[in-house]
Order: structure tokens, then sequence, then C-alpha cells
């Protein structure tokens, strides 16, 4: 067992609006003490400065894509970044058809979970994580000695394949080339979940739906 801070890292693919009110309550009782993330402007660097002086002078659509990445306060200097795999991500899902923007998702995401849990993994005794890109991340975190805990938005994943597959066979007409690729792409995405679940300690759930999907699937 190594030794390890008091406190809670975050892992988390992006900043959504939804995690900020959790990051913000975590920071409030002193508990957030660093978070990893994807994509994200700090206007206090010199590399964020750079790009609100170019925000000034481009399109205002992209300008609000800045503005949707720019940190808040205090999440200033408790933030690192794993960023180059999200790049790729973010042209392709401007450039690419749904099938390879899909692809090179599913790339960003386990690079990230794979780089979080080699460079971050063990520094603090928790880690929250978000379901899909922790499954490495907790493996590290738990022979480390830590805690692991799993933010949970969807239904369990067998609840939620269930229910996509029945929603296609009802509608085959809309059927698309991405979800052709579904079926045979959410067996992996859900086994990858289960161990995900397996290995969290805690899994706090976004709903009472949610919650009752766990348990029906026999999660403590």
């Amino acid at each position: 067992m190594t030794t390890m801070q008091s406190g809670i890292l975050v892992s988390t693919t992006d900043l959504r609006q939804s995690l900020m009110s959790i990051l913000k309550g975590l920071d409030e009782a002193l508990l957030l003490k660093e978070v990893v993330t994807t994509v994200a402007i700090d206007p206090d660097n010199i590399l964020g400065k750079c790009v609100m002086a170019v925000r000034n002078i481009i399109p205002s659509g992209f300008a609000k894509g800045i503005d949707r990445r720019i940190l808040p306060e205090f999440l200033r200097g408790k933030s690192n970044f794993i960023f180059i795999r999200e790049l790729a991500r973010l042209v392709a899902s401007k450039l690419a058809s749904d099938v390879f923007t899909h692809r090179v998702w599913l790339w960003a995401e386990l690079g990230f979970d794979r780089e979080v849990a080699r460079r971050f993994s063990g520094h603090f005794r928790y880690i929250y994580g978000m379901e899909h890109s922790s499954l490495e991340t907790f493996a590290r975190q738990k022979e480390l000695g830590g805690s692991c805990i799993l933010r949970q938005v969807m239904s369990h994943g067998r609840t939620s394949i269930n229910i996509i597959k029945d929603e296609i066979e009802k509608f085959p007409e809309y059927s698309t080339p991405y979800l052709r690729l579904f079926p045979g792409d959410i067996e992996r995405s859900v086994l990858r979940k289960e161990a995900e679940y397996r290995l969290a300690d805690l899994i706090i759930a976004n709903s009472r739906f949610v919650r009752d999907s766990f348990v029906k699937e026999g999660v403590n």
C-alpha cells in the first residue's frame, strides 16, 4: 500500500454543466484536491491567455465553444489535462462519419483512462470517476489501496442495452450505419462497465430510475 493524501481526485473526460455543481460542492467541503480532464482553458496560464486573446477575433460559434471550456475560478490551480486524443475526437466529430467518430471517441476514452491510471491513481485516498472511462484507473487505485467512487448518470448497462435494442427492433426504418454498429459494440461496452461496477466502493446514481436499475441487476 502506498502513502496517499486525503481527499478526492475527480477523473472526467469533460466538465459538463451537470458535473460542476458536484465539483463545487466537493470544493466547498474541502474534499476536492485535484481534477483530471481533457480539454479546458485556464485563463491564468500562458496558453489560456493566448486562447482568450484569439477568442475575441473568431466567429461567435467558435467563441461559444471556447466559453464552454473555460475553467471556473475554483478549479484553477488544481486541474490537470490529458488532451491530445480529445482534440483528435473533436476534429473527427466535425469532419468524419458517425462510425469513424465513434471509433475515435473509443480510442480517446480508453486512452484517457489508461493515462489517468498511470499518472494519478494512488495519489489520493479517493478517486471519483465517470462510467466507461474509469476501469484501468479504478483497478490501479484499488491495487494501491485506495477507494473508488463511480458517478452513474445512465441506468445499469444491461438495462440500457435492452432498451436500445428494443427501440431498434421497433423502428428499423430509422436504422443508420452508426446504429447498425451498435449491437456488436455494446456488449464490449457493457462488460467494461460491469467491471467498473465491481471495482467501485460506492456508486452514486443520478436518479431513482438509475438506482433501481442497479438494484434490479443485483448490485448492492
